[in-house]
């Protein structure tokens, strides 16, 4: 396999933590969301709750911790998926200004003093740049400009803010378009800051603004003009370059003169030692989410073999990038050793020796930073390490983050245990269950007595007529009687023309007359639902009343009825049927209707009125209109007195049909075993909306339920399972 295939292949084996990394991400973020519920909930307990010693305990739930933890996690997972989203290997290359780092990355580039600067006429690399090898491509370049806001507040802000400037504008028009601040501080370090940095910056505006209305952005230039965008000045020192000011990043593309490389990318960072404020943060920003491995370049010049307070201060600055993973497993050290002008081959060797005694690098390197065949072998070296070592790294580096998570895990469960139990002694308070004991017994005796009464009026009653029912049949009986729908003597006579035949027309208007009249008899529905809508009135009257549930509903009647049946729960007492709830859904459900109760008494008087049947009456052989209109109404006036005595033999049933259900009502709510049980615990559910006594009682209830629902939710999405994207 080439290296080019192997170098493929890691990138590939990154690729499938990239969605693990982000759900665990989106559910750190559901985490905060569900601790910020909890907090201001508990901040609401705090106030709402009297008890000291609930106050006391709420206190002590904190989730500052957790939340800290969180605030650390996230830009690490942030770093952690840019990691392995990447499409390359990255190596960034970082060493103090004038130490050969651009001769080192023209060696192994190929490319010149005009694309990567490294004249002696000033700090000449401006800018970072990500030089990104492609096989058999033209070398050219790729432009990222800062928008105004974005270089206003990291960069020019950062120049006010470190050299102490006042007033500080708002915006980048304002810092262009006003005077700059005269520098309080006289140091020579600071004015050379002021004059070179935000000076140029303040001067050069309209030399530079045009950059940042460019399309499209990131901006396409040709291999000629990539000077003009990473450096100060031209080659020549001459011409003065504006265009690098507002760059964020360049990138080169371009063919390393090695071959099988595979994908990889040289991050250049701008000289550190300069006194360009931003530079050491974007080598930290760099190291900590671009690059796999650094070199550091450093030139040897004096006699010491030790490490200058510089190198340190710039080793020590790439640790801090990436603390999850140590540096000298990521890190390799170049020493350029000269052979013209003067040699520093001893003190490269005095060095190396040093820095291997101490390890602090993978390994340390003495070549001459301008010959390609020694920086090739330094790549070499890199690109090895990096294929034998770079899934042994991401897996530390992502154990890290997975180990803070797991941390953070068992920090939020701690406080979840506290808070989970913190509310039982105001719901379950000793002295109420007493109070409430002796009012539910007083009141189980009243509601039983209500109801028993009731039962024995219906249950004297169940002999006399349903008044409802009575009134709307001698309603229906007068309105037959008198709408009788019958044709008239013309009606007759074209009928009997259309068929040629008087008996088709009698059979045609026995048919419609039945039709008619049984018409009448839907509108008893109406009388027998008043009826037994009364009797539930009464029920629920004493629902109500003696049984004190009128704090559960301000409803009536049936509604009343129906909502109770509601509010009842599906289980009262444990692996119990529930029988309240039972008794009050038949009850509910229960009707009288017309067809169910009286339709087939009404029908079965109605055959007169049928043509063909031994009760209908008959046409003489002689029939006329008259005779027609005679027949319908002998048999209309007969189905109508024979309807009117069936009804009237149906009278009372309505009530002793509210009498059974009434009492099968009572046999499931108070007689059944366990009923006073089932209403006990019923009662001591809704105890707050049934007694004054209890009211502070059922708030502090919901206010437990509202806290335990929100504790569940964050316990529900603080699951290990949930924040796990490496084993």
């Amino acid at each position: 396999m080439s290296r080019s295939e192997r170098i493929e292949k890691i990138i590939q084996q990154r690729k499938p933590l990239v969605e693990k990394i982000t759900s665990v991400t989106s559910n750190l973020y559901t985490i905060t969301s569900r601790i910020k519920a909890v907090e201001a909930f508990k901040n609401k307990l705090i106030n709402d709750i009297e008890d000291s010693s609930i106050q006391r305990n709420l206190h002590q739930i904190n989730f500052d911790e957790a939340q800290q933890k969180i605030n650390a996690i996230l830009p690490n997972l942030g770093k952690l998926k840019r990691r392995f989203e990447r499409q390359t290997l990255n190596i960034g290359i970082v060493g103090m200004a004038k130490q050969g780092k651009s001769s080192f990355l023209q060696s192994l580039t190929g490319l010149s003093d005009e694309e990567i600067p490294s004249s002696n006429m000033g700090f000449c690399t401006a800018v970072q740049s990500a030089i990104c090898h492609q096989e058999n491509i033209k070398t050219s370049g790729l432009v990222w400009f800062y928008s105004p806001e974005d270089l206003f507040n990291q960069v020019i802000l950062l120049y006010y803010d470190n050299l102490k400037l006042e007033p500080k504008p708002e915006n980048m028009d304002e810092f262009a378009n006003s005077i700059l601040p005269l520098l309080q501080n006289e140091l020579k370090i600071n004015q050379e800051t002021y004059d070179k940095y935000l000076k140029k910056y303040h001067d050069n505006y309209r030399n530079y603004k045009k950059w940042f209305d460019i399309t499209p952005n990131p901006y396409f230039i040709e291999k000629e003009d990539i000077r003009k965008f990473v450096s100060h000045k031209s080659s020549d020192g001459k011409t003065e370059y504006y265009n690098y000011l507002p760059v964020k990043k360049v990138q080169i593309n371009c063919s390393f003169p090695q071959s099988d490389l595979g994908k990889i990318v040289l991050i250049d960072t701008p000289g550190i030692g300069d006194i360009k404020l931003d530079d050491q943060d974007i080598m930290i920003k760099t190291l900590g989410e671009d690059v796999d491995a650094v070199i550091f370049i450093k030139k040897p010049e004096d006699t010491s073999a030790e490490l200058d307070k510089d190198d340190l201060l710039l080793h020590d600055t790439a640790e801090s990038a990436l603390k999850e993973l140590p540096l000298n497993l990521w890190s390799f050290m170049v020493l350029n050793k000269k052979e013209n002008g003067g040699s520093n081959i001893k003190q490269c060797e005095a060095l190396k020796t040093t820095i291997d005694d101490k390890k602090m690098f993978q390994k340390c390197l003495v070549i001459n930073c301008t010959k390609t065949e020694e920086t090739n072998l330094v790549l070499e070296e890199v690109l090895n390490y990096l294929d034998s070592n770079i899934i042994k790294l991401d897996q530390m580096y992502a154990q890290s983050c997975q180990d803070k998570i797991n941390e953070l895990y068992q920090c939020v469960n701690r406080q979840l245990e506290n808070a989970r139990n913190i509310l039982d002694k105001v719901t379950h308070d000793s002295a109420d269950i007493g109070r409430f004991n002796q009012k539910f017994s007083s009141l189980w005796t009243d509601f039983n007595n209500g109801l028993e009464k009731l039962l024995k009026e219906l249950s004297q009653n169940r002999t006399e007529k349903a008044v409802e029912f009575d009134q709307e049949v001698k309603s229906t009986i007068d309105r037959a009687r008198n709408d009788k729908g019958l044709p008239t003597l013309e009606d007759i006579e074209k009928k009997a023309n259309e068929f040629k035949s008087y008996n088709s027309a009698y059979d045609l208007y026995l048919n419609q007359t039945r039709a008619y009249l049984s018409r009448h008899f839907l509108s008893l529905d109406k009388g027998l639902k008043r009826y037994l809508d009364e009797v539930k009135n009464q029920v629920a009257e004493v629902l109500i009343n003696e049984g004190r549930l009128k704090g559960l509903s301000d409803k009536k009647g049936i509604e009343f009825i129906q909502e109770i049946t509601e509010k009842i729960p599906d289980e009262l007492l444990p692996d119990e049927e529930n029988q309240i709830k039972f008794g009050f859904q038949m009850l509910r459900d229960f009707e009288l209707s017309y067809r169910g109760f009286v339709q087939h008494r009404i029908r079965e008087n109605l055959d007169i009125l049928t043509p063909e049947q031994p009760k209908t009456l008959k046409l003489s052989a002689t029939s006329n209109p008259e005779q027609v209109l005679e027949r319908l109404t002998k048999a209309h006036a007969e189905a109508v007195y024979k309807c009117e005595e069936a009804l009237e033999s149906l009278l009372c049933d309505p009530s002793q049909a509210a009498f059974a259900i009434v009492e099968e009502f009572l046999d499931r709510i108070l007689r059944v075993e366990n009923a006073r049980d089932e209403w006990s615990t019923f009662f001591n559910i809704y105890r707050g909306d049934i007694w004054e006594d209890f009211k502070k009682t059922k708030h502090y209830s919901q206010l437990h339920k509202e806290w335990l629902k929100i504790i569940e939710e964050l316990t529900n999405v603080n699951q290990l399972d949930n924040l796990k994207f490496i084993e």
